[in-house]
């Protein structure tokens, strides 16, 4: 039997963040990396996207979709709408859709006519290495220094935070429309856990919302303490571990 692991970031995610993972997987794992467009997205795009990444199978083959944070939305989106494409979904601290409209007409609009501007904003004040300034000394305790770069010249990359943005302009839209296929798709048939990190601002919150979650979706419920958001930096060993138990 072989594995193929997909991982779906969050807003704004690099693969580079998950090498601390990937490397503590069995080698003969596939691992690949989902990576949106740059363009505005809805779930029924989103999961188009992640079935054409995943392809035709091998019976054979074990497939683990791995989703952080809004990228749950998508994976969850998949594994509803179509059965038996992937094996097991493995969300890692991830967004909780909540019941708010979609932003219709001119504000959808005015919203999304903005996303160039706010990103050429960003990049023209810098903003990207003032972020990486604050993420630098946690990704220097578990990334390469070649790593570190990389990650640092993609928040001062144009692309790279246009990309950023359409990703949280389309926050709202994937929640909503996730929240309605709910209604249409009640079943998950794939295997699905949940991976709370516990250090999180407002964290009590949070951990009570995995777990209607969790109860919702008949998941797994683990609790990860002394762990962010950004789990797979913060705690690779206990990630790659939670996926391993899904193929092992």
């Amino acid at each position: 039997m072989t594995a193929t692991v997909v991982i779906v970031g969050g807003l704004g995610s690099l693969p580079g963040l998950w090498t601390p993972v990937t490397e503590l997987l069995d080698p003969a794992v596939t691992v690949v990396h989902y990576r949106r467009p740059t363009v505005a997205i809805d779930l029924h795009r989103e999961v188009a996207e992640l079935a054409r990444l995943i392809g035709r199978r091998s019976a054979r083959e074990t497939v683990v979709l791995v989703a952080h944070s809004m990228g749950a939305f998508g994976a969850e989106a998949l594994a509803r709408c179509c059965p038996g494409s992937v094996d097991r979904l493995v969300l890692i601290d991830p967004s909780i859709a909540v019941s708010r409209r979609k932003p219709l007409g001119p504000l959808h609009s005015a919203r999304a006519s903005m996303v160039d501007r706010v990103a050429g904003l960003l990049s023209r004040n810098h903003r990207g290495s003032r972020l990486f300034r604050v993420l630098q000394p946690l990704l220097l305790r578990r990334l390469s220094a070649g790593q570190v770069a990389e990650i640092a010249e993609s928040l001062n990359d144009s692309d790279y935070l246009a990309r950023s943005v359409t990703e949280w302009n389309s926050y709202s839209t994937l929640a909503a429309d996730l929240i309605g296929l709910r209604r249409r798709h009640p079943r998950l048939c794939a295997p699905t856990m949940i991976v709370t990190a516990a250090r999180h601002r407002g964290a009590r919150w949070w951990v009570n919302g995995h777990r209607k979650l969790a109860i919702e979706l008949a998941a797994d419920h683990r609790i990860i303490d002394r762990a962010g958001h950004l789990l797979m930096v913060e705690r690779p060993e206990v990630v790659a571990e939670l996926i391993t138990e899904q193929y092992r």
